[in-house]
C-alpha cells in the first residue's frame, strides 16, 4: 500500500474511532444524568413548587424591598402589597414568553380576575421605562421598577417570567416559573372569579 493511502486509511480510521468515542461518552453522560436527577414534570406551568434556586417559597413572606414606581417614585413593596391579594409578575422587555404573558394578560386574564385581585408588574430599572409597543398591554396592571441585579443575587430571580401570587397579608402562596399559555391551577383557584 502506497504511502498516500496509509495516511488516507489512518486519518479516516482516527475520525471513526474518535466519532465513535464522542457518542460513547455522550450516551454515558445522558445516562449518569438521568439516574442522578429526578425526573421532571411534563410542563413548568405545573410549578407551583418553587425550584431550589429560588430564595423564598409558599408560606415565606414576600421579599420587602425598595422599588420606584412608574412616576420615578420610591415606594416600598410592602406598601403596595399589604391589605390585598396580589399577584407579582416579573418580566424582561426582551423576553419571548414575557410578551405573551402581557398579551394574555391584557386578552383575557385581568377580566377574570377577582375585584380584590391586583397585578404588579415587577421590572429591572435597567431596562428603562415601558416602551411603546407595550404601553397597551400593560394597562389595568401597576408597574415598579426593581433593581434587578439585587433580585438577582440576593433572591436568585433569574427566570423570566416568573409569576408569585401573594396573599393580603404578604405571604407568597403560589410561585410559577415561566408562561406558556397557562397559568398554574393553584393561582387561578385563588385569584380568579369563578363566573
Amino acid at each position: 500500500m502506497s504511502t498516500w493511502r496509509r495516511s488516507i486509511y489512518f486519518t479516516v480510521s482516527l475520525c471513526a474511532l474518535i466519532s465513535c468515542a464522542g457518542i460513547a461518552g455522550g450516551i454515558y453522560l445522558g445516562n449518569a444524568l438521568a439516574k442522578s436527577h429526578a425526573p421532571v414534570s411534563g410542563r413548568l406551568s405545573t410549578a407551583s413548587k418553587p425550584l431550589s434556586w429560588l430564595k423564598f417559597a409558599d408560606g415565606d413572606a414576600f421579599p420587602l424591598e425598595t422599588c420606584w414606581d412608574s412616576a420615578g417614585v420610591k415606594r416600598e413593596i410592602w406598601d403596595m402589597i399589604s391589605d390585598r391579594k396580589t399577584i407579582v409578575v416579573f418580566v424582561s422587555w426582551d423576553c419571548g414568553p414575557c410578551l405573551d404573558l402581557l398579551r394574555s394578560l391584557h386578552t383575557t386574564i385581568l377580566g377574570r380576575l377577582r375585584p380584590d385581585v391586583q397585578v404588579l408588574l415587577a421590572v429591572d430599572s435597567a431596562l428603562g421605562p415601558v416602551p411603546v409597543e407595550y404601553a397597551g398591554l400593560i394597562r389595568g396592571t401597576r408597574q415598579l421598577f426593581i433593581d434587578g441585579a439585587n433580585w438577582q443575587s440576593r433572591y436568585h430571580v433569574v427566570f423570566w417570567p416568573t409569576i408569585i401570587g401573594v396573599d393580603d397579608s404578604g405571604i407568597v402562596t403560589h410561585v410559577q416559573f415561566g408562561f406558556d399559555g397557562y397559568i398554574d391551577p393553584g393561582l387561578v383557584e385563588e385569584f380568579f372569579s369563578t363566573h
